[in-house]
């Protein structure tokens, strides 16, 4: 929650967060038991706070009072289908990433063997040319 506080600038990853953990019940029922952060999210920007609420039944209660009617009128990308969705292309994004990577790694294995190859020819070919005047 301090995080949230002070950089307000990841507020789509801390709305993520907060609707990952949420469909934990161990970690909603942890959640709906510490009053304490509760006051502290009541300490965050009203329309951070608002977002939040909407993600959850039990996260809407440790919001500010004043704030129950906004968690209907958040953001269309912040309702939690919507963050669910966003979730589930950035875990794709960077699942296809990683398999770009493994297969550009593959590709580069053979590239590096063939330079190696060629290298190495060309040190024998030389070492072959200066052995020519070396007497024997």
């Amino acid at each position: 929650i301090a995080f949230a506080e002070k950089k307000p600038f990841y507020r789509s990853l801390i709305i993520q967060v907060f609707n990952k953990l949420i469909s934990v019940p161990s970690w909603a029922s942890a959640w709906e038991a510490d009053k304490a952060l509760h006051q502290k999210v009541q300490t965050l920007h009203e329309d951070l706070q608002s977002a939040i609420g909407a993600q959850h039944e039990v996260l809407q209660k440790s919001i500010a009072p004043a704030l129950m009617q906004s968690v209907t009128k958040v953001k269309h990308e912040e309702k939690p289908e919507e963050v669910r969705l966003a979730m589930e292309r950035e875990r794709l994004i960077d699942a296809i990433k990683e398999e770009e990577d493994a297969s550009t790694a593959a590709e580069e294995e053979p590239e590096a063997d063939l330079r190696q190859s060629r290298q190495s020819a060309l040190q024998e070919g030389i070492d072959a040319v200066t052995a020519i005047d070396e007497p024997q």
